[in-house]
This record gives C-alpha cells, sequence and structure tokens, in this order.
C-alpha cells in the first residue's frame, strides 16, 4: 500500500497495487489454520489478514476513482481539484463479496456556515472550544 497508494499516487501505480493485491488474496486463500496449545494464534492472524486485503481493495478502488487532488488525496496525474468531482465515493461491498464504487454529491454548505467555509475568510474564534 505505502509503494502504490501512498501520499502521492497515480492511475499506474494505483492499478499495479490492485494486481498486486489480488494475487496476494489469491496467495492467502491457502493459508492453514491449525489451533496450537497456545490457542487460535494463526486464526487470528487469518481473519486480520483477511481484513486487512479487504480494507486495501476499498482504499485502492476509492483513490482510482478520485481522479484529482483534493486535501490529502494527492493523485500526480491529476493535479487540480475537479470541481465535478465533488463527490463522497462510498465503497459497499455486494452480496457476492465484491466491491464496488459509488458517489454521492456532497451536500451543499448550510448558509450559517457558507462565511466560514469561504476561502481565506477568518473567523472569530475567541471564547470557542477547539478540538
Amino acid at each position: 500500500m505505502w509503494e502504490c497508494c501512498g501520499v502521492v499516487r497515480d492511475g499506474a501505480k494505483l492499478g499495479e497495487g490492485l494486481d498486486r493485491l489480488r494475487r496476494i488474496r489469491a496467495a492467502a486463500g491457502d493459508v492453514d489454520v491449525r489451533p496450537t496449545s497456545e490457542g487460535y494464534t494463526d486464526l487470528a492472524h487469518a481473519l486480520d489478514l483477511r481484513a486487512s486485503l479487504l480494507s486495501a481493495e476499498a482504499s485502492l478502488l476509492g483513490a482510482i476513482e478520485r481522479r484529482e487532488t483534493r486535501g490529502a488525496h494527492n493523485r500526480s496525474d491529476f493535479p487540480k481539484i475537479d470541481p465535478r468531482l465533488k463527490r463522497n465515493f462510498l465503497v459497499t461491498r455486494d452480496d457476492g463479496g465484491n466491491l464496488t464504487v459509488s458517489g454521492k454529491a456532497v451536500d451543499e454548505v448550510p448558509g450559517d456556515l457558507q462565511e466560514w467555509a469561504r476561502e481565506g475568510a477568518e473567523v472569530d474564534i475567541a471564547g470557542r472550544l477547539l478540538e
């Protein structure tokens, strides 16, 4: 993931990451789990591996779909914000276990918060709790 879906990403590396992930998943299907006198540590590791592979695939699919640079998502092959991609990308799992990506438009900023959201606007934070 660090090599293919790190801080700065591009489509070619993301695709490579997805291919590598699929090969790892195929190999992981042969993982043997056996109880030992110490317990079911193998099972815990196998389940952790499956969850990590699923999470990695969701990250890669979402990163491939977002063809722009926005916030912490930096695509070297798409260095600018694309106003048409003002969307939240959702990765869901269907009944067959396959992941799919869909998009949902980002809600407009409510009127009373628009001043805060305006680029370069200064917001008075005196006496406010900041986390």
